[in-house]
């Protein structure tokens, strides 16, 4: 599942709970997570949470692509703490 906006997640637990009831792989979630409060939601049901447009939006509000890397690490880190 993978999105920008957080209007999917509502029914999304119980969706998960389905998905995982029938399928043994790993479960990816990516529908409007950009902070950690949203990560901390999603990683109780999900296995992997994908961040790609949230990356994407700090790539394009940075001006150098030194900056940009700079930016993604304190991002990314800010998922993790």
């Amino acid at each position: 599942m993978t999105g920008s906006t957080s209007t999917g997640k509502v029914g999304f637990e119980s969706y998960l709970k389905r998905v995982k009831k029938y399928f043994k792989i790993p479960i990816a979630v990516g529908f409007g997570i950009s902070s950690r409060k949203d990560v901390q939601m999603v990683e109780k049901y999900a296995d992997i949470v994908v961040v790609g447009s949230a990356v994407l939006d700090v790539i394009d509000k940075s001006k150098s692509v030194n900056t940009a890397l700079k930016k993604i690490k304190l991002f990314l880190k800010s998922l993790r703490e």
